[in-house]
């Protein structure tokens, strides 16, 4: 009977402690999970997850176990969060890497401790270097982000916008596709239609700011839209945002709504026009029907197809005169925007 106690007590003992392995375990692989992937920023650039993995070697359990909840957490959260599965196997690959060259480095340390600093130092370099390779180096990260910081306080709202809502921006990461430390950025308003603000050899580039002066162009758009159709219910045209018209200091996306109507620029694209006399025509009905509205622009570019590779174009200032019979046709390709055939026609043409 004492035996067998004892036995019992033993393998008691032995389930507990093997339960307090398996516990150890998973609170280890989920804090490496955490800490290792995209969302967490500048961290998952450093080693400490790499630390974490080192730490389960010290755990009594076999390897398969390890790598499989290693693997498992690590992957669930960076394919949750990452839209890029990509990264997240990249993320899984080098974790399981480090767990299993922990294991067998420290692991050999009591049977040839030479051979065993030997593998676990090799894990710890190779896992760092590839690191600094496909996740990121946190020196060079915390440089960008401090850029893209400054640069998104001064172009971006900091609180609620009556037309963009509120901006949201993640933590930074390391883009391996194009080699820069990036920042997603999308709007309240707009969640689904987000980009990237990037820094690459000091070098930053903004993914989403066109996208938003879009959006803040839109009810410009529908309103121009509208006072023409109401004016030619049965006519052929198309209007379409071409820029904004502002100082270098103006923060535009800093606008709440109607503020903008004098920085607008507008292009307008008129079918069925044929000759040149008949978008002359076209125009000054155009442009009486929008002065008459009162509708304030900073520029609006008419245009008439005269072919599948070139157009006609007439650009209407806001302070014009008597409109008819002052306008100049310019002909350019499709393939020219209209500040570069404005640039052309003020300092060659005009000249």
């Amino acid at each position: 009977m004492t035996k067998r106690t004892e036995k019992d007590k033993n393998g008691r003992k032995e389930e507990l402690l093997s339960s307090l392995n398996l516990l150890i375990l998973a609170l280890l692989a989920f804090l490496a999970s955490i800490t290792f992937r995209r969302s967490a920023g500048i961290i998952a650039m450093t080693p400490f997850a790499f630390a974490l993995c080192a730490a389960s070697a010290f755990v009594k359990c076999g390897i398969t176990t390890k790598l499989f909840m290693f693997g498992v957490s690590v992957f669930i959260l960076n394919t949750v969060e990452n839209p890029s599965l990509t990264s997240a196997l990249i993320h899984t690959a080098l974790c399981l890497l480090a767990v299993i060259g922990f294991h067998y480095g420290i692991g050999a340390v009591k049977k040839n401790k030479i051979k065993g600093i030997s593998v676990t130092t090799a894990t710890a370099a190779v896992c760092i270097i590839l690191s600094l390779i496909f996740i990121g180096n946190p020196i060079a990260a915390v440089k960008a982000n401090a850029k893209i910081s400054e640069y998104t306080k001064e172009n971006y709202p900091q609180t609620e916008n009556s037309v963009l809502g509120s901006f949201e921006f993640s933590k930074i990461y390391y883009d391996t596709e194009t080699r820069s430390y990036a920042v997603d950025a999308h709007s309240s308003k707009f969640p689904t239609e987000g980009a990237a603000i990037s820094v690459k050899r000091d070098q930053l580039n903004d993914g989403i700011y066109e996208m938003m002066e879009s959006k803040v162009s839109e009810p410009y758009i529908l309103e121009m839209t509208s006072v023409l159709r109401e004016a030619f219910p049965n006519e052929s045209f198309e209007v379409s945002f071409d820029g904004f018209a502002s100082l270098p200091d103006e923060k535009l996306l800093f606008a709440d709504e109607g503020e903008l109507y004098d920085n607008v620029r507008y292009e307008i694209f008129i079918g069925g026009v044929q000759t040149a006399d008949a978008m002359l025509e076209s125009v000054s009905l155009y442009t009486d029907a929008i002065d008459k509205a009162d509708m304030e622009y900073a520029s609006i570019v008419f245009k008439s197809g005269i072919g599948t590779w070139i157009t006609r174009s007439v650009t209407v200032d806001p302070h014009h005169l008597i409109y008819h019979g002052n306008a100049r046709i310019r002909y350019t390709s499709v393939l020219v925007s209209n500040r570069f055939a404005e640039f052309i026609g003020k300092t060659i043409i005009d000249n």
